[in-house]
């Protein structure tokens, strides 16, 4: 009795008809600028790049924030909801930026030609 009730469990990665799901990995950035403490800009973007483990993507945020702390101004961010800081010269314009894991499920050559059609479209 107990496999049964196994089998009859779907997995969250499963769909309807009992088939998996692929699930895959995508980073979100996110850059906004304070002017004296409050939020003048706030702007949020995917990079175009799919991981098909959450490690990957995880490698490629360590990687990129090593990179700005090398070659840029930016520092280990003091606020909890951000990864990075640049401040200005006067101290009252600051840029924030934060890197976000996002999960994301379907058939990536699906969305890989429906974006393609998309761009030759426009």
């Amino acid at each position: 009795m107990g496999q049964k009730e196994n089998k009859d469990i779907r997995s969250s990665r499963e769909n309807l008809e009992g088939e998996p799901k692929e699930v895959f990995y995508r980073i979100q950035l996110t850059v906004a600028v304070y002017k004296n403490k409050k939020l003048a800009y706030k702007n949020e973007m995917i990079v175009p790049t799919w991981y098909t483990r959450r490690s990957e993507a995880r490698a490629h945020i360590k990687k990129e924030i090593n990179k700005r702390l090398k070659e840029s101004d930016f520092f280990i961010s003091p606020r909890v909801d951000y990864d990075l800081v640049r401040y200005s010269q006067e101290g009252s314009c600051n840029t924030y930026i934060r890197y976000r894991i996002i999960e994301e499920e379907g058939n990536l050559l699906k969305i890989h030609d429906q974006i393609s059609i998309d761009n030759k479209i426009t």
